[in-house]
């Protein structure tokens, strides 16, 4: 009887302990959106970007996927996927197909909302709704000045001096010289003319090379109705030296046979090129104009090419550029 008692006694104290605890309150605290990536306003979001929206606490996913609307042809509900991260805290909002960018320089806006359709886990609504917009890259164009680093590397062959060889380069003056000079005595000279661009002309946020269009003016001299012209594209970095004459042609293969005009300017399709040193990382795009075939004497005592302009004439070389950009 007496252990009846004692049980009896400590129920009691149980009963009386779970009646003076106080149940905890019901969760009545609005969600509110703490950060949206990309941030409202910004420019220059590129084509891969995803939306991602910060909570306050953990949301409900059914009314809060629910609540997203855009008329954006690119993020509109049906062209998105949903999913979560942060423990329910973080949505990401990913376009199932690359964002597009704008075809000129104007700004192409994706806009969006989240309304206070959105709850929490409790079912509080969003404390106030949230719109943003961003833009996606531009396609822009520039003309990037050509570098006075631009010049002529050349080979000398002297048969007046025990037929003695040698190279030698130079990266002054209005004139750089592809061809050759031969003489009546077997000396000849063969020359190679190298031009020069600053990438670092294009602007910060620069993603993509679209298309270049190189120009160079050339002027005749002698006779080159039996010579043949290549463009190479080259990299010969920060100067020219006498090592440049062979420089490999850069990795894109081989060059473009070239035919000059006297007084004019010839224009070439470079942009797979552009593209290629500025992937890479390069300071410069490059080229080279070379004689194709071997140098040698004809005994023909004269003097055959063209002169091009360089980066100190009045007919600078120019390299115009397409490209996507902030």
């Amino acid at each position: 009887m007496k252990r009846l008692d004692r049980w009896l006694v400590g129920f009691v104290l149980l009963v009386a302990l779970a009646a003076c605890q106080t149940a905890a309150p019901p969760d009545t605290t609005a969600p509110q959106i703490v950060s949206v990536t990309p941030a409202d306003s910004s420019t220059g979001v590129t084509g891969a970007a995803k939306i991602k929206i910060q909570f306050s606490e953990p949301m409900d996913i059914v009314s809060t996927q629910a609540a997203y609307s855009s008329d954006s042809d690119g993020i509109k509900p049906a062209q998105v996927t949903f999913t979560w991260e942060d423990a329910g805290k973080r949505l990401v909002i990913t376009p199932n197909a690359p964002l597009a960018y704008s075809p000129d320089e104007d700004y192409k806006t994706y806009s969006f909302t989240l309304s206070t359709a959105a709850t929490d886990k409790a079912g509080n609504p969003l404390a106030a709704a949230k719109s943003a917009s961003f833009s996606t890259l531009r396609t822009l164009t520039s003309n990037l000045d050509p570098e006075r680093i631009d010049g002529v590397v050349y080979f000398s062959h002297e048969e007046t001096n025990g037929g003695e060889e040698s190279y030698g380069a130079g990266s002054s003056g209005t004139k750089a010289f592809a061809g050759m000079t031969d003489t009546s005595v077997g000396d000849y000279y063969c020359n190679k003319a190298f031009f020069s661009f600053a990438l670092t002309g294009l602007p910060e946020g620069t993603e993509e090379v679209l298309a270049a269009k190189l120009g160079l003016y050339s002027t005749l001299v002698g006779d080159a109705s039996s010579l043949s012209f290549v463009l190479d594209h080259v990299d010969f970095g920060d100067g020219l030296d006498e090592g440049d004459y062979d420089t490999p042609v850069y990795k894109t293969g081989e060059g473009t046979y070239a035919s000059f005009g006297n007084g004019a300017i010839t224009q070439f399709d470079v942009g797979d090129w552009v593209q290629t040193s500025f992937a890479a990382g390069d300071d410069h795009f490059q080229v080279r104009v070379s004689m194709t075939g071997t140098c040698s004497s004809s005994l023909t005592d004269s003097t055959d090419g063209y002169d091009f302009g360089t980066s100190e004439s009045t007919n600078k070389p120019t390299l115009e550029v397409k490209y996507y950009a902030p």
